[in-house]
């Protein structure tokens, strides 16, 4: 997702479903994953990225939604939007966005996009869309 091996321009939309999103940890990774969708698009095509189901507890801590701590600092924030997950019997690190934080992230990337929350299966998901 970091380096797509498909030529710039190549599809009329990019669907990132689930979570594959979050297990990229890093502001880098994720600025690298959504550059390369957007370069693999093509002209008015449109990216749909669906941020993994954030469960309420975890919304309701009260550092998870603090818009004035800096996203991936070398600080304390980076590491309360990582959480441990266990799927399957296997354990996974998820870096869970909130809408600022997703935000922060997109101001870097220079790109045009919407973000907002929609319900999709009873739960409330953040949704972002690109355009080229």
């Amino acid at each position: 997702m970091r380096n797509l091996p498909y030529q710039a321009r190549s599809f009329g939309a990019v669907i990132c479903m689930w979570s594959s999103f979050c297990h990229l940890l890093t502001q880098k990774d994720q600025i690298a994953a959504i550059t390369h969708m957007h370069r693999v698009l093509k002209q008015n095509g449109q990216i749909g990225l669906r941020q993994g189901f954030v469960p309420q507890a975890i919304i309701d801590l009260p550092y998870f939604n603090q818009p004035n701590k800096k996203l991936h600092s070398t600080g304390t924030f980076e590491t309360k939007h990582i959480f441990k997950r266990t799927l399957f019997g296997l354990q996974t690190k998820m870096f869970l966005h909130t809408k600022e934080t997703l935000t922060r992230v997109m101001k870097k990337t220079k790109i045009n996009y919407t973000l907002k929350y929609k319900n999709i299966g009873k739960r409330r998901r953040l949704i972002l869309t690109l355009f080229s």
